[in-house]
């Protein structure tokens, strides 16, 4: 992979932890996105149907031990993209991928998804037998590790220097860890 290349994998996963933000159930705050030939082509988040309550407005909606009220973010990256679009394209996840959404994934044409974090919502771990018996031998899942502080570090660094908007604002951001503390 070339540095541009590398750059612009970190902007993606930047992107896609950024619009999970914007998801509606407090279980879990994930995004989905897709990229097809060095563009960001979708992006989805996890929320409730059009005009129906959110986990975070109504509460929860268990159904043996998970919340059935939104739809993943795969889901609705699948509804927000154009299908040509999404045809071959690379999927990023937040958090680990359930079965539903694997499967409804590689129906829309996609067979490389990556994902980071992970989330114990079911019983479904997969395995590269499993994958290959429901997926084929093409589909490919892969795990990885992100350091989002280390990323976006490095990103505000870049936007620090020549031509950079925090070199303009003449300022730098410097982001550290600090452990949360349990309520």
């Amino acid at each position: 992979m070339t540095e541009r290349e590398k750059l612009r994998d970190k902007i993606y996963w930047a992107m896609t932890f950024l619009y999970s933000a914007l998801g509606t159930c407090d279980r879990l705050l994930t995004a989905s996105s897709a990229e097809k030939n060095k563009h960001l082509v979708g992006l989805g988040h996890n929320g409730s149907l059009p005009e129906q309550p959110h986990c975070d407005d109504d509460g929860h909606f268990m159904i043996n031990g998970h919340c059935e009220r939104t739809l993943h973010g795969e889901q609705n990256l699948i509804h927000n993209t154009d299908q040509n679009k999404l045809q071959g394209s690379k999927v990023r996840v937040l958090g680990t991928p359930c079965l539903r959404c694997l499967k409804e994934t590689a129906a829309a044409s996609v067979n490389a998804i990556e994902y980071t974090g992970s989330y114990n919502n079911q019983e479904f771990q997969p395995t590269s037998e499993m994958l290959k018996e429901i997926f084929g031998e093409n589909f490919k899942l892969e795990h990885r590790d992100i350091d989002w502080v280390e990323l976006f570090q490095e990103l505000f660094d870049r936007l620090s220097g020549p031509g950079g908007m925090f070199n303009r604002l003449d300022y730098r951001v410097k982001l550290v860890k600090e452990p949360l503390e349990k309520k």
